[in-house]
């Protein structure tokens, strides 16, 4: 028996495809929040470590925790520790490298928004 798909069921097999791609993609947003106003954690710190986790061959799930040593508090209205940890979707819009500085706003350890220091 031989199977054929014919051209418009290929055409929505694709379209589903590249659906479920771009909503992966908008997944990675889940762990910024839109506005940094709402975000009670303000502060400068270099980052101490990186870790990954979630399956090696998955795509959802992906997770990183990204450490900071606190340097400066500029501002928060919760309290900050010497270390403060954020945990995010790997590969999402943000991207932190060991030993660099970055000003962070986050909210309970989810990353609203942050830039290099500079």
């Amino acid at each position: 028996m031989k199977l054929t798909i014919r051209k418009s069921s290929q055409r929505k097999y694709l379209i589903a495809i590249a659906v479920f791609f771009i909503s992966l993609s908008n997944n990675s947003l889940a762990t910024s929040l839109e506005s940094s106003s709402k975000c009670r954690t303000h502060f400068k710190g270099t980052v101490v470590k990186v870790t990954e986790s979630g399956a090696p061959f998955s795509i959802q799930n992906q997770k990183q925790k990204v450490t900071f040593e606190v340097g400066e508090d500029l501002g928060s209205q919760e309290e900050v520790k010497s270390s403060y940890s954020l945990n995010l979707i790997k590969g999402g819009p943000y991207k932190f490298k060991e030993g660099s500085e970055y000003e962070v706003y986050a909210d309970s350890g989810y990353l609203c928004h942050s830039k290099a220091s500079n």
